[in-house]
């Protein structure tokens, strides 16, 4: 056989990801700006990584790589809405610096 189990279930998650990927990419396209906005906000990647991952793991694993995730989106937002708030007021350096900082501090604190 070419691909022994490993590699086709391999090769099977990649191309889900991919597809729901690239799936959400061309309804962005044609939805226009806000409506790709709000569908880029929903969790599209992280769902069927979890699903694949569910498929793999015991629900322990699961339930504590969720909430790491969890924390990690916390940090992100609080970067993204640094990112928000300083882009129209300061330099790049600046706001790329002072974003840097409330992610760190959500990091740390979460």
């Amino acid at each position: 056989m070419v691909l022994d189990a490993f590699w086709l279930g391999l090769l099977i998650k990649i191309l889900a990801t991919v597809s729901v990927v690239c799936l959400a990419t061309v309804a962005v396209e044609r939805a226009g700006p806000f409506w790709g906005g709000l569908l880029c906000g929903l969790p599209l990647t992280t769902g069927p990584g979890y699903v694949l991952l569910a498929l793999q793991e015991d629900a322990g694993f699961v339930a504590v790589s969720a909430l790491a995730s969890l924390a990690a989106n916390i940090a992100v937002y609080a970067f993204l809405l640094a990112v928000v708030w300083l882009a129209p007021r300061r330099s790049a350096l600046t706001m790329l610096i002072g974003a840097i900082a409330c992610w760190a501090l959500a990091a740390l604190a979460i």
